[in-house]
This record gives structure tokens, C-alpha cells and sequence, in this order.
């Protein structure tokens, strides 16, 4: 059952939802139509491969949407992690370069999946051994083969350093980075950078931090400026989801047509969303200052 405070602010924020619903539909329709399939301008494994994450994403943004309208802002807020990581990711991947694409992908797929091989295979060693010895022969020859080489790459085909600089690249904090200033590889997309603090506030939560209660017993200690704050924290979120993915269709459709003008139906949305979610901010931000 959904507290009534935080009905109340799900029912004052209605047109943010509903902005987003909008959203969705034609996020879905543009998606098809810019990555589904071959379209020309590209490789096909990089236009699949961006079709892969792009999806993802828009389905972590549908998941978040669905938590948030039940009233389950916090796990909300844990699923936004995967929400963030898809899509910084997406952009990452699209916002490289032509010449270095490939570079990136042979990464993405091969490289770093031979990384989490190794890493998956060395924990089932440990998992097999527990089902042994309490006698447990199904359970565990089903971790025996996660260290199968013949099956995944167990054996490390990259030494160590080699293995922990190209985790780095790809971590969510590094390639934020990268995005937001740009480099000879990677066009810039600015303030790419300022997603780490959402991140990090989401991680807070999946990892059951003492950061993450404090939130809580705020947000339970809170009076007056409780309801402005519920509000707020609701349009945040919906924010994000329609914006970020805005976005992240751009750098796809920008790397497959080149094409630098953002397509005008993600510009309204953009444009719509932060509209509407704008007086819930400003009120939040009044509340403080009359405290």
C-alpha cells in the first residue's frame, strides 16, 4: 500500500508521467526505425550493437517508470543505476569515431567478455566446491562447467595490467568522463560527466550503504516540505528517463546518418519534460529556503 504522502505526490506530478508515457511511444518508433535492421552510414555489427544497448535501456527506462508509479521510488532509484549504465554506455559506443569503432567493439564483445569469463569462473570454483561437499553433485557440475575453457574463455588471453586498464575505460565513471571532454577517439557530448552523482546515489542503495539509510531516515524525518520534496524527487527521476534517452538516440542517429541536429521529436520531448517538471523543482527549492 502506497503511503499517502507519497500517492499524493505521485497524483501532483500526473502530467510528468504522462509526458513520459508520451515519450516512450515515440521513443519506441524512432528506435526502429533508426537501428533496426541495416540502414546505411554504418557497419552492421556497430548498428546492432546499438540496437542491443539502445533497447535495453528504453526497457530499464519502462521498469523504472512502472516502480515509480507504484510507488517505489527507492527501487526506483536502485534500477536507475542499470538505466544510467546502458545509457552512458550507448552513447560511449556511438559517440566513438569511425575509425576507431571497431576498436571498441572487438572490446565490448570479445575482450571484456573473456574478462567476465575469467572473473565468473573463478567464484564458481569456490560455489562448485561448497555443493560438493554438502552432496550436491547436480548444483554443483553445473558451476564445474562455467569453468569449462572449451565453453568460456577461462584462461586469461591478456595480462593483468592489460585486463584492468580496459575495465577502466569501460567503467561507467571513466567513460562518462571521456564523453563530457572528448578526445581523438570520442566526440564529446558536454556535461556527460554530471550523470555520476545520480550514479553514485543509485549504487548507495544496491549496496545497502550507511549514505543510502541516511536518505531514508531523512526523507522519514521531513514535515512541511515533505510533500515538495516527494514531488521533486519524482519529477527528477521522469527527468532523467526522457531526457537521457533523448540523448542517447541522438548520438545513435548522429553516428549512423551524421546528421548533427537532434531530430525534432526527441527536441520536443526534451524540451516538454523539462517543462513540466520545472515547477516541481522550483517548489522544492522555495520549501528550503522558507526552512
Amino acid at each position: 500500500m502506497i503511503q499517502n504522502e507519497l500517492q499524493e505526490a505521485i497524483n501532483a506530478t500526473q502530467a510528468c508521467f504522462d509526458q513520459c508515457a508520451l515519450a516512450f511511444q515515440d521513443f519506441g518508433e524512432i528506435h526502429e526505425k533508426l537501428l533496426v535492421g541495416s540502414p546505411e552510414g554504418a557497419s552492421k555489427q556497430f548498428i546492432e550493437t546499438l540496437n542491443v544497448l539502445s533497447n535495453f535501456q528504453i526497457q530499464r527506462a519502462r521498469a523504472v517508470f512502472t516502480l515509480l508509479s507504484l510507488g517505489m521510488q527507492w527501487d526506483s532509484e536502485i534500477l536507475m543505476r542499470s538505466f544510467y549504465e546502458a545509457n552512458v554506455k550507448t552513447m560511449f559506443l556511438a559517440s566513438h569515431k569511425p575509425s576507431f569503432r571497431q576498436q571498441a567493439l572487438d572490446e565490448f564483445w570479445g575482450k571484456l567478455n573473456s574478462i567476465s569469463d575469467r572473473k565468473a569462473s573463478l567464484k564458481a570454483d569456490i560455489t562448485e566446491e561448497m555443493f560438493r561437499e554438502n552432496k550436491q553433485d547436480f548444483s554443483a557440475d553445473i558451476f564445474k562447467e562455467l569453468q569449462n575453457n572449451e565453453m568460456f574463455e577461462v584462461d586469461p588471453k591478456l595480462d593483468r595490467r592489460t585486463r584492468k586498464a580496459l575495465e577502466n575505460k569501460w567503467s561507467f565513471s571513466n567513460m562518462a568522463k571521456v564523453l563530457s571532454a572528448g578526445n581523438d577517439q570520442v566526440s564529446q557530448i558536454i556535461y556527460a560527466d554530471s550523470l555520476l552523482h545520480g550514479y553514485g546515489m543509485s549504487s548507495e542503495f544496491i549496496h545497502a550503504s550507511a549514505r543510502a539509510f541516511d536518505l531514508l531516515l531523512d526523507r522519514a524525518l521531513r514535515k512541511a516540505d515533505l510533500p515538495a520534496l516527494e514531488q521533486a524527487h519524482i519529477s527528477r527521476i521522469l527527468s532523467d528517463l526522457v531526457s537521457l534517452v533523448c540523448f542517447s538516440l541522438y548520438s545513435c542517429e548522429r553516428a549512423i546518418t551524421g546528421n548533427v541536429k537532434m531530430n525534432p521529436v526527441l527536441f520536443n520531448h526534451f524540451k516538454d519534460i523539462t517543462k513540466t517538471t520545472r515547477p516541481f523543482m522550483l517548489a522544492f527549492e522555495k520549501s528550503q529556503n522558507e526552512n
